[in-house]
C-alpha cells in the first residue's frame, strides 16, 4: 500500500480509494505496457498526467489489507 490518511486528521464523508490491479491474461499475452506509477496518495498516468486520491494501492496490495483500511471501520462502526 502507498497511500494513508490518518483518520484523525481527515473528517470528510467522502473518501476515495483505488487499487491498480495487475495486468490480466489478455494483456499478457499481448504484451501491454504497465504505465501507472503510484506514489504517496498519486497515481502517475504516463508522463504527464497525475491523480491524487485517499488511498492509493498497488498492484501486490491485498485485498485483506484495502478491506481493513477502507471498510472494516464502516461495518464494525
Amino acid at each position: 500500500m502507498s497511500g494513508e490518511t490518518d483518520d484523525k486528521e481527515d473528517n470528510t464523508s467522502v473518501r476515495v480509494a483505488i487499487r491498480i490491479r495487475p495486468q490480466n491474461g489478455r494483456e499478457k499475452i499481448d504484451m501491454c505496457q504497465t504505465v501507472t506509477s503510484v506514489t504517496e496518495h498519486q497515481v502517475l498516468l504516463g508522463k504527464d498526467k497525475a491523480f491524487t486520491f485517499d488511498y492509493v494501492y498497488d498492484t501486490p496490495t491485498q485485498q485483506e489489507s484495502i478491506y481493513n483500511t477502507c471498510v472494516r471501520g464502516l461495518i464494525e462502526g
